[in-house]
């Protein structure tokens, strides 16, 4: 995991790259509502979740895995 210092998570970049993450999220998740096969819906809820984690990075918590255990 990437250790962020504090002016970063302030930084203007992070912030433009966060609100583009935030927009990408909320694209693939109106498309979950589209008919799509369990596969497509598969791989579009592996999207989210990637998009979830990395909105995350700036987090002081560290997130091991984007999967819950098995």
């Amino acid at each position: 995991m990437i250790d962020f210092a504090e002016s970063d998570k302030q930084s203007a970049t992070w912030r433009k790259m966060k609100a583009y993450l935030k927009e990408l999220l909320e694209r693939r998740r109106g498309e979950l509502e589209l008919n799509k096969t369990p596969e497509e819906t598969e791989r579009l809820r592996g999207r989210i979740a990637e998009l979830k984690h990395l909105m995350k990075m700036d987090e002081d918590q560290v997130i091991e895995d984007l999967l819950p255990p098995a």
